[in-house]
């Protein structure tokens, strides 16, 4: 990073790893409750309108969420022989 930005002082740790932990938080809440009953996506700005329990997401937009399911995406288990964590043997 010093290499390519002098001065800018970044460090991969913490400061690229806790956006993208951030990021990859804030995208599997909002695929999560996806057509979930009372979840309301503003489609054209990418942000949370409504819903009972994201109240840290509510207005705050994720302008990239397309591209993230591109990053993310392949790290979530779907279909038939999907299971949860706490499921998992």
């Amino acid at each position: 990073m010093e290499e390519k930005l002098p001065g800018c002082n970044l460090l991969a740790t913490p400061n690229i790893d806790s956006k993208y932990k951030r990021l990859k938080r804030m995208y599997n809440a909002v695929t999560d409750m996806l057509g979930s009953s009372g979840f309301g996506w503003n489609e054209t700005l990418h942000y949370v309108e409504s819903h009972p329990k994201a109240k840290g997401l509510l207005n705050k937009s994720l302008l990239k969420y397309d591209q993230l399911g591109f990053i993310f995406g392949k790290d979530r288990a779907t279909g038939k022989a999907a299971e949860a964590p706490g499921d998992a043997v």
